[in-house]
């Protein structure tokens, strides 16, 4: 079969010839007077800008006394236990609190385990109820309160905190958090109680984890 060329395939081959002829416009081509360079240079930075958005770091929950407390009291509602923090619930923990604290919660837990060890059949201390707040069941809700600064590298910060259950009136109560900035990290150091009601934990938390001394 032979292909004519007609005055529409002439036209055709004309349009292509001046397409490409410098400074002639193509589709999708940059403008003639553009800047290859500044181009260039404007991906680029569209680039760096994209990766900056992507791998910018979240806000460091430690990096403010209050942040770190509110960590610590989310951290409590959603993995806290009764008794001595261990496993699962440790490691969520061990980031937030202080060296101090961790070391007291590590000697109390040796001489729980070996309570347990010496004493088959009684009940080792440690072994329930909610070591980080007043009341043995533990809260159901808290906000953090007043902010008091201490020392340069030490905050008290108030937890108002709530338990709540069906039919009966919700307990309230304010405990207070004691921060300490470590290692350029603001860490739970310490618990001080504000239970006022009978049988309420009172005292520190250091207290009542050196209560075997």
């Amino acid at each position: 079969m032979t292909t004519s060329f007609g005055p529409t395939c002439a036209l055709s081959a004309t349009v292509l010839m001046l397409a490409l002829l410098p400074g002639c416009a193509r589709p999708g081509a940059a403008p003639a007077n553009s800047n290859p360079a500044a181009a260039s240079a404007s991906a680029s930075n569209s680039s760096a800008s994209n990766r900056t958005k992507a791998t910018a770091a979240p806000a460091d929950p430690a990096a403010t006394a209050e942040a770190a407390a509110d960590a610590f009291y989310r951290a409590h509602a959603e993995f806290g236990s009764s008794g001595l923090p261990e496993g699962e619930t440790l490691r969520h923990y061990r980031p937030l609190l202080s060296r101090r604290l961790l070391a007291l919660i590590a000697e109390a837990t040796g001489y729980r385990d070996a309570f347990a060890a010496a004493h088959p059949g009684d009940k080792p201390p440690y072994g329930d109820g909610d070591l980080f707040t007043s009341l043995f069941e533990g809260p159901t809700g808290y906000r953090l309160g007043k902010r008091t600064v201490l020392a340069p590298d030490r905050e008290s910060i108030e937890v108002e905190l709530t338990y709540s259950e069906p039919r009966t009136p919700d307990t309230h109560w304010t405990d207070r958090a004691l921060m300490l900035r470590e290692d350029g990290q603001w860490k739970l150091d310490d618990i001080e109680y504000g239970g006022q009601w009978d049988f309420a934990t009172r005292g520190r938390l250091s207290d009542a984890l050196r209560s075997q001394e």
